[in-house]
């Protein structure tokens, strides 16, 4: 059984984009890389929203799912759950309306949260955080491709290329 987590579909489909087979070969082999200053930026935007967020007080907070089809184990941690949506909060530099319309984290964490109604990116793209600053982006189940036509498509990739996912074979 394969372990499929929205960073490792992430990281393929950047390599899609860029090109930058380094950067996905390091994620195939699991090695651990340093945070950088953007990642600790959103750490801290996390912990910002939790405290200033006023839609996602008395949520549920860093929640993790798992779930079983066929051959994958699908695992995801989410940042906030509540009253039937799933929150995810990103910082990132550079923001354009849409970004997060085709990751596949959205169909991931509705998979695993058969309950929630709708996926609401809060976004950020300046390390001065405010409520005024925020984007929001909202994604519902009818909006998006099922998370297992991404798995499908990744794992023929893998084999098509020559690619192991020995790393992230689970018992």
């Amino acid at each position: 059984m394969y372990l499929i987590t929205a960073s490792l579909l992430n990281s393929w489909r950047y390599l899609l984009n860029s090109g930058n087979i380094e950067q996905f070969q390091k994620v195939l082999e699991r090695v651990s890389t340093p945070a950088t200053k953007a990642i600790e930026t959103g750490f801290v935007f996390e912990k910002w929203c939790e405290q200033n967020f006023k839609e996602t007080r008395g949520g549920m907070f860093q929640v993790t799912a798992k779930k079983v089809i066929g051959d994958y184990l699908l695992y995801g941690r989410m940042d906030c759950i509540k009253a039937g949506v799933i929150y995810d909060y990103k910082y990132t530099a550079n923001y354009e309306t849409g970004k997060f319309l085709e990751n596949p984290q959205t169909a991931m964490y509705l998979e695993l949260i058969p309950e929630a109604q709708k996926m609401s990116y809060i976004i950020s793209n300046t390390d001065k955080f405010s409520v005024e600053n925020l984007y929001r982006e909202d994604y519902t189940r009818q909006e998006i491709e099922p998370i297992m036509t991404t798995v499908n498509q990744f794992m023929i990739w893998i084999n098509a290329n020559g690619y192991s996912m020995e790393k992230w074979i689970t018992k």
